[in-house]
């Protein structure tokens, strides 16, 4: 009875949470997920597949929902907790002169806006017998963004900010003391989060455990690319694009395996699948005439596919009880390049403006993402049931943002991670600290990528006939680079009280 009342409190409690937390910020290291969910895992890197012991198991690897007596030493388990993400992101980028005395020449160096991204997990889970058991989990489960504000450009086609309002309002513009400049300033904001709810349930086979589970996700996307004067006090109204969207729902299975080869070693696989998420919305579009910017925002259509994930993972416990020196290896293939190639906003009408000066009614944004192969090792140590667990860790994994398609709106470039953290026990409770470090990575736009040919195409009137040689001199990538630079601490806390 007394389980029956905590169990509909806590998923009151998840929808309730879930709902809230997926409008604020999200953020993830391996792409756009962690590498590491509780505060138990992330201080050992996140090699917590064969181990078990936490209600994330329900994100990783459901099969220790029947493993939870051997991992826990109790019959159930509540758990909360939240990882507080800190990253810091750079931007840089440069024009350079062409020698044809265009006075192109321009140079950014920006740090993202500082923010700190709530990641929050929990649920309950309980054994069945001695050979199955049951458990619901809500948690963050990644997501990326950046703000970055008043980067230096040059205007579309090197026109004046008189002309250039002219163009977008129908009338005549006359700014004063800035009317006659050719550079403004550029601001990127983006934000996605998507957080899950997962029921699962196991059962053992002999040494062999088996688990299912299902994930109903919620996820919602904000961006916006605007400009200003160069000074970045009055924005343009209707330059540049706003969009967000409404919340999408996703859904997605796994199934998990563990093996004990002996009361020391185990081994464990597990598939998560893919999920597509339906992210339509609102957009105002960069519309570059009067008639097109009056269209305001306008329905945009747009899905973004999380990728299916494959994981296999070792550990060996001397203690063949969790107490001792416990190792835990895992290897994770994360399928990005099919889930996150080309993302597309589509409208109903022509209103996008390209460089090119012609009207469009899709915005592509080709991301060409890389798969993503992910190494962790873990390590805790602790002397007896009721001692302090030390924890130590360390994860790897090339990013998956490609040269072709990184820029300051998608900026999810960590590699190397080192972890620690402490377990405390306190009779039926046990507090988890941890504390990550991404070192800084950073990787560099080519010069064919749609950032570098956004920002270094200026097309002079009459020089639209393509093949010509008007036209392929505006083409000035060549003198353009870019670069995003992302370094991060994360902190984790747990609570987790055993029945």
């Amino acid at each position: 009875m007394i389980l029956r009342t905590i169990f509909g409190k806590t998923l009151k409690l998840v929808l309730s949470i879930v709902f809230i937390f997926v409008s604020f910020p999200l953020f993830a290291t391996n792409g756009m997920l962690m590498t590491a969910y509780s505060a138990k895992y992330a201080g050992m890197g996140g090699a917590g597949l064969a181990i078990g012991g936490t209600i994330m198991d329900l994100e990783s690897n459901p099969a220790h929902l029947a493993r939870i007596k051997k991992t826990t030493g109790s019959t159930a388990i509540l758990e909360g907790g939240f990882a507080a993400l800190i990253p810091k992101l750079y931007y840089k980028d440069s024009q350079f002169d062409d020698n044809s005395n265009s006075g192109l020449v321009y140079t950014n160096s920006r740090k993202s806006e500082p923010a700190v991204f709530p990641m929050p997990y929990g649920g309950f889970a309980q054994a069945i017998g001695d050979n199955m058991g049951w458990g619901i989990a809500f948690y963050a489960q990644g997501g990326m963004g950046a703000h970055f504000k008043n980067n230096l450009r040059n205007t579309p086609n090197r026109g004046t900010l008189n002309e250039v309002m002219s163009g977008m309002t129908g009338s005549t513009v006359n700014l004063p003391m800035i009317g006659n400049l050719r550079q403004m300033s550029e601001s990127t904001y983006s934000n996605f989060g998507y957080a899950k709810i997962t029921p699962g349930f196991a059962m053992k086979f002999g040494n062999l455990s088996v688990g299912l589970g299902f994930d109903v996700g919620m996820a919602k996307m904000e961006w916006r690319w605007t400009f200003s004067d160069p000074f970045g006090m009055m924005e343009f109204p209707g330059a540049g694009y706003r969009y967000k969207s409404d919340v999408a729902l996703g859904y997605a299975g796994k199934i998990g395996f563990v093996y004990d080869l002996s009361d020391h070693l185990s081994l464990a696989y597990a598939y998560s699948s893919g999920a597509k998420l339906n992210l339509n919305g609102k957009i105002s579009v960069n519309a570059g005439n009067a008639d097109a910017t009056q269209a305001g925002l306008v329905p945009v259509s747009m899905y973004l596919n999380y990728p299916e994930r494959h994981a296999t993972g070792i550990a060996y416990n001397t203690g063949g009880d969790g107490t001792g020196l416990t190792i835990g290896f895992n290897v994770s293939y994360i399928k990005w390049a099919s889930a996150i190639n080309t993302v597309e906003f589509k409208i109903p009408m022509p209103y996008i403006s390209t460089p090119m000066g012609n009207k469009i009614s899709e915005l592509a944004f080709n991301m060409k993402w890389r798969d993503q192969t992910v190494f962790a090792l873990g390590f805790e140590y602790k002397p007896s049931k009721d001692s302090v667990a030390y924890r130590l860790g360390y994860n790897y994994g090339r990013s998956p943002v490609t040269a072709d398609g990184i820029n300051p709106l998608f900026p999810a470039v960590s590699e190397h991670h080192a972890s620690t953290g402490l377990g405390f026990t306190f009779g039926g409770l046990e507090l988890d600290l941890a504390v990550e470090y991404a070192f800084p990575n950073t990787v560099k736009g080519n010069d064919m990528s749609d950032w570098d040919m956004l920002h270094a195409f200026y097309l002079t009137p009459g020089a639209s006939t393509p093949g010509t040689q008007e036209f392929l001199a505006a083409f000035k990538n060549i003198y353009y680079n870019h670069s995003v630079k992302m370094e991060q601490i994360t902190t984790q806390v747990g609570i987790r009280y055993k029945f």
